[in-house]
């Protein structure tokens, strides 16, 4: 997906690309997704619909799984196209502060809550308390379309579901500063272990400009 996206690039040319990639690679069609958004549309999140052709300079929010007998590990990212400026930079810096510390929180033992409660100490800290969601994620399991969420639970402040060993948790972090028309978007799938969390997937969070 990466390399089919650009200045100029058709958004439908880069959700085929990465689902040829996905199902050419033994998956099956994942019951939602993949979910893309550009431009001002990256600020709506999964409200997206239809494709669009990418501008010289841009943003753009992908979201997507793979999937086998209807499980699904997620995957989300915002990359900058063209260019991507000092305050994008940012934004992708705190959400991946963001992330770090809600993986660290899942914990087996531990509130669900606290998930979301570490979510909202790291944007509200770096005074994007108004830029951030109300909660950061939801269960996964065996779903069909329309949606691979498996809820509930939803993580946010004050859920006092316990969280338990083999628990399947999409994490995500999102920034939407509506006044700059910037968002950035950070998301993976966990397994709660005993000890710690273990992140499905080795792609790590990092800051990408697609030329």
């Amino acid at each position: 997906m990466l390399e089919a996206a650009g200045p100029g690039a058709f958004e439908g040319d880069i959700a085929a690309a990465g689902q040829a990639a996905i199902l050419s690679g033994g998956s099956d069609p994942a019951p939602s997704g993949p979910v893309l958004g550009s431009g001002e549309r990256a600020l709506l999140i999964c409200s997206v619909t239809g494709f669009r052709t990418l501008d010289p300079t841009d943003q753009l929010t992908l979201e997507f799984a793979g999937s086998y007998r209807h499980y699904c590990a997620c995957l989300m990212r915002t990359v900058a196209i063209g260019t991507g400026g000092d305050m994008h930079r940012a934004i992708f810096g705190v959400t991946a502060d963001a992330l770090t510390a809600m993986t660290d929180a899942a914990r087996a033992g531990k509130p669900l809550g606290d998930i979301d409660d570490a979510h909202r100490r790291v944007y509200d800290a770096a005074d994007y308390g108004d830029s951030r969601m109300a909660a950061c994620g939801y269960s996964l399991g065996a779903s069909f379309r329309p949606t691979w969420m498996d809820v509930p639970p939803m993580l946010y402040s004050g859920n006092p579901l316990v969280a338990r060993h083999g628990m399947v948790l999409f994490l995500h972090a999102i920034l939407i500063d509506a006044s700059k028309e910037l968002a950035m978007s950070l998301g993976h799938t966990i397994i709660i272990g005993e000890n710690r969390a273990e992140v499905l997937g080795t792609i790590k969070p990092e800051y990408t400009v697609c030329l």
